[in-house]
């Protein structure tokens, strides 16, 4: 399913969160920028993609999405973009690392 994160897409979302509730929020909005390259209202997106994430996450279904206040929620907004053109040292390093791998193994 597009909507499954990946261990390097929860670590990156674990890593900017300080609120559980916030966890599936980023994730949710990660992965809908990634499809939709825009950001969704809660109102578009479906509770069934909620659901999914949350049991990715290992989370409960007490805990609801939530972006947080304006100021915070843009935030997390900002950091969702910036990967696109600052993929951060841990990105950088994991992709090093692959294609170091690559390039021994012999596939490049």
């Amino acid at each position: 399913m597009f909507f499954t994160p990946t261990a390097d897409e929860v670590d990156w979302a674990q890593e900017r969160v300080t609120e559980p509730q916030a966890l599936p929020a980023v994730v949710v909005a990660l992965k809908c920028f990634q499809k939709m390259a825009r950001f969704s209202s809660w109102q578009e997106v479906p509770e069934v993609v909620v659901d999914h994430a949350r049991r990715c996450l290992g989370l409960g279904e007490e805990v609801g999405p939530d972006l947080g206040p304006g100021r915070t929620a843009k935030r997390h907004r900002n950091q969702i973009t910036a990967p696109q053109s600052d993929p951060g040292p841990a990105r950088t390093a994991h992709w090093l690392g692959s294609m170091s791998r690559r390039y021994l193994s012999g596939v490049c």
